[in-house]
């Protein structure tokens, strides 16, 4: 894991000034979602020693069943929540 992400850090900072000279990123919002990630990773590491693993499997499991249901109900025009 480590070395994929040494490889992938400065290509990902290098690709995105590129873009960023190019003007296709607005940086204050890629400031904030980079804020929203930093933040959201940690506090997402603090819940995650919390709960047992079979748990987390539900829970992203239902999530996910949400979002498929969501997904082919809105293919069909059918809204919901």
């Amino acid at each position: 894991m480590g070395t994929s992400l040494a490889t992938m850090i400065p290509l990902a900072v290098v690709g995105g000034a590129i873009k960023l000279a190019q003007g296709f990123v607005d940086l204050t919002t890629g400031l904030l979602l980079a804020a929203g990630t930093i933040a959201g990773a940690q506090v997402g590491a603090a819940i995650i020693k919390r709960f047992k693993p079979a748990t987390l499997k539900l829970i992203f499991g239902l999530y996910f069943l949400y979002v498929a249901v969501k997904f082919v109900t809105a293919f069909f025009g059918i809204a919901i929540w």
